[in-house]
């Protein structure tokens, strides 16, 4: 390996283990993050480039901030950089995971109901948070707008499995159509570390992946039923993060095989910490009756991780060729508003009615929420600080 490239790979290595450490706030706030250190600070990119790899990371299934982090790190240092970008972005949000995980049932049972419940009031705070943000940033005018509400009233007034999806694909046809003519950014020719070919190879193995997790079916609970559920979670999460929540929940509540108030504690405490949203599958892998917790963590997060990688992969040399048509675009416009509804919906059940139980909870989600929205607090101050008085009011009156 020549000088430069030991180079590339270790400051990749020091940037996002930095950034798995610091970068509180959820996967918006970690483009957020990216952009500063990769286009302004060290200027790996410019402008256009870094907004090219968001676009792509918002078409596809996956957690849009990791496939843009794991695209910096492949183009950056190839195949070994992007999986140093990837380890070190999610190692220390996976170790806190663990610890959650281990950690709760040792508590007394009063502690760890009070915790477990504060945990789920930081729930409502943060997935409120992002509704509201991401309907300011994806529903601009009133035809984004009516996406987002359609696909709210669906959801709410039907329980149909795939219809999440059959929303996100509705949606994407709609806005092709309807937002063809949308401004376009600029298109950026970059040299993927992979020849054309080996890009259609990996579009290849990632559908015969996803359809050999639902022909080859065994009980969710052993290591290839655990990595079939997780990839097809994540071959299916649209629009970030926040929407595994959905998947996530009709996969492992829907048999009882994880409580719902450990569910919605863990969701809180992985909304708390920097890094990638899907280490929460870490979290659940640890808490599922198998023999072999460390291989079951380790498939997990590799089943959940897995798709969108290899489709960011793949990605990286076509879209120079797709992002030139309009379609494509107007697509991801109406998509970005459909998963704005479907984040709402979230919002409502499981988490608003499972997280707010007396009227303290709902007064601490308001004012939290009004902390963040007027930027009045940063992020972790104010889940420090929501934490600090739950815990305190319930110290205080039992």
């Amino acid at each position: 390996m020549s000088q430069t490239y030991i180079q590339n790979l270790l400051s990749v290595l020091y940037a996002f283990l930095k950034l798995g450490i610091t970068s509180f706030g959820g996967p918006a706030a970690h483009l957020g993050y990216f952009r500063k250190e990769f286009v302004e600070n060290r200027a790996w990119f410019t402008e256009s480039q870094y907004a090219q790899l968001v676009a792509i990371a918002q078409f596809l299934p996956g957690p849009a901030s990791s496939q843009v982090g794991f695209a910096v790190g492949l183009l950056r240092a190839g195949w070994l950089g992007a999986l140093i970008a990837f380890i070190s972005f999610t190692l220390p949000s996976v170790a806190v995971m663990l610890a959650v995980a281990w950690f709760l049932p040792s508590l007394q049972s009063d502690i760890a109901i009070m915790l477990t419940a504060a945990l789920k009031v930081l729930a409502c705070i943060i997935v409120t948070d992002a509704v509201l943000a991401m309907f300011r940033q994806f529903c601009l005018s009133i035809s984004r707008a009516l996406i987002a509400i359609v696909a709210f009233t669906v959801l709410m007034l039907y329980s149909v499995n795939a219809l999440m999806l059959i929303l996100l694909f509705i949606s994407a046809i709609v806005g092709g159509v309807i937002f063809k003519n949308e401004p376009q950014a600029e298109i950026i020719n970059w040299q993927a570390p992979f020849s054309n070919r080996l890009a259609y190879f990996l579009i290849a193995i990632f559908v015969i992946i996803f359809g050999l997790s639902f022909w080859y079916v065994s009980e969710p609970t052993t290591l290839s039923g655990i990595f079939s559920g997780f990839y097809q979670t994540g071959s299916l999460v649209f629009g970030g993060g926040h929407v595994v929540l959905p998947l996530l929940e009709e996969q492992w509540l829907t048999n009882n095989i994880v409580s719902k108030a450990d569910f919605l504690a863990g969701y809180g405490a992985a909304q708390m910490l920097p890094g990638p949203l899907f280490s929460f599958a870490a979290y659940i892998a640890a808490l599922l009756p198998v023999s072999n917790q460390a291989a079951a963590v380790s498939i997990a997060l590799a089943g959940i991780f897995l798709p969108g990688f290899l489709l960011m992969a793949a990605a990286l040399p076509i879209w120079v060729r797709l992002s030139q048509y309009n379609f494509l675009r107007g697509a991801i416009i109406a998509l970005n508003a459909a998963v704005v509804g479907i984040l709402a919906s979230v919002l409502i059940d499981p988490v608003l009615l499972s997280g707010i139980q007396v009227w303290p909870d709902a007064l601490i989600t308001l004012i939290a929420v009004l902390l963040l929205q007027t930027k009045k607090l940063a992020m972790i101050w104010v889940i420090l600080l929501s934490l600090l008085i739950h815990l305190t009011i319930n110290l205080s009156f039992g």
